[in-house]
């Protein structure tokens, strides 16, 4: 009882830490003015004076471009302003055939400021882990804000967002023949009827993780105060529900695009 007691302490503090990094974004359905639904999250990182998201194509472009915001408080919302950079969708399939699934958004100083009112952290870059080789006995945690998890009353006009948090671990199953390349994409194991909640000790039925896209695959290090260190190796894209497996694109391809894309002078 004590380590599972000490262990639900250790994810909570992890998850507290990500969650701080993650935003929830939302939309109006069908182009109304009502109440917004869910649509997705993001991750916000730093990289010296330039602020960033890391999200989904599939999130935050296509349809959804500058249509996507965040909830200010007291009815105020914002749209997600800044230069958009996301890979074309495949023209045999779209978005369901994209194995990559990626847009960065580098923040203009509206949304940066708008951001941190809301008590949003940006993640420092030396909190990202690339050119990493999983193992099978790697710690994979997941935090954010799937949409099962967010209850709209619409009589009162409020919304509540609800974080879910699982620890996992990785899957090194071939996925190639379904365009995801383990070079390009990390994998972890989410057997939705067979979770364990960190909170009872006991075995529970997991939330279908739709609105989760755009969460961070975070890998948690134990560091020298016994204390778990979560690092962002990946950002989630597909649930592939049949095989009870959700993956992710490696962080590495979003500094690539930041790097050679965005803050190439050329």
């Amino acid at each position: 009882m004590e380590y599972r007691i000490k262990q639900e302490q250790l994810i909570v503090a992890a998850s507290k830490q990500i969650l701080k990094s993650t935003c929830l974004f939302y939309r109006f359905k069908d182009n109304t003015t009502e109440l917004p639904i869910p649509n997705g999250c993001g991750i916000l990182i730093k990289q010296n004076e330039n602020y960033y998201i890391f999200s989904n194509a599939h999130v935050l472009a296509d349809e959804y471009l500058a249509k996507t915001f965040i909830m200010l408080g007291n009815g105020e919302i914002m749209t997600i302003g800044g230069q958009y950079f996301y890979n074309e969708a495949p023209s045999n399939g779209g978005r369901n055939k994209d194995p990559i699934d990626v847009t960065i958004v580098k923040l203009c100083k509206q949304s940066i400021d708008g951001l941190t009112k809301c008590g949003y952290d940006f993640l420092d870059v030396s909190n990202i882990l690339t050119n990493y080789s999983i193992s099978k006995n790697d710690n994979i945690m997941v935090a954010g804000y799937p949409n099962d998890s967010i209850k709209i009353n619409n009589q009162y006009k409020t919304l509540i967002a609800k974080p879910f948090i699982f620890k996992t671990k990785p899957s090194l199953n071939n996925l190639s023949k379904l365009g995801f390349h383990k070079d390009f994409h990390f994998v972890a194991k989410y057997s939705k009827n067979n979770l364990f909640d960190i909170g009872t000790g006991k075995k529970k039925v997991g939330t279908k993780p739709h609105g989760l896209s755009g969460s961070g695959f975070w890998l948690l290090k134990i560091n020298s105060l016994g204390y778990y260190t979560p690092l962002l190796i990946g950002i989630f894209s597909t649930y592939l529900e049949n095989r009870a497996l959700l993956v992710s694109t490696k962080v590495d391809i979003f500094i690539e695009v930041i790097k050679y894309k965005i803050n190439c002078p050329n």
